[in-house]
């Protein structure tokens, strides 16, 4: 029963994992990707959709609800680094630019909009499938694609 599921989302997910969020030019696409499918360029787009939905939602969120310096911590230390390849903005540095007292501190908000990421995502899941098994077992499968940094506790 999985291994369907697998090999079903397999087929929106191209190999060469996710690519920008916002584009303004059309980026070069690895080779394999050029060769894709109308199938594959279909659920490719799809997920990508839906990961700018989840961004769009989350950064709303965090502005309605005062917390624009947990959002620009988690843009500069995680979302960033994945869409531009550079490597993420050290917490000390955050914390100055901030005006945080602290590593932890910085860290735990980070944690707090990572949560708020994974919430928003599996909400959008369910409206896309029938059943809460179904939904955990689309999010666990999604998160193989985003990096591994973004998800974990900082």
């Amino acid at each position: 029963m999985n291994r369907d599921r697998d090999d079903r989302a397999q087929k929106r997910i191209p190999t060469e994992k996710l690519a920008h969020f916002n584009v303004t030019e059309l980026p070069d696409l690895p080779h394999d990707f050029e060769q894709a499918t109308a199938e594959d360029s279909f659920h490719y787009a799809w997920l990508s959709a839906l990961l700018e939905r989840v961004v769009a939602e989350v950064k709303t969120a965090c502005r309605e609800q005062g917390m624009q310096t947990h959002w620009a911590i988690f843009r500069e230390r995680v979302l960033e680094p994945i869409l531009h390849g550079t490597e993420p903005t050290s917490l000390t540095q955050l914390c100055d630019s901030y005006g945080i007292e602290d590593t932890k501190k910085a860290s735990n908000m980070i944690v707090t909009v990572k949560r708020r990421f994974r919430s928003v995502l599996m909400e959008l899941i369910r409206n896309t499938v029938v059943s809460e098994g179904q939904a955990r077992e689309e999010l666990e499968f999604l998160l193989q694609f985003i990096p591994e940094n973004a998800q974990r506790p900082e």
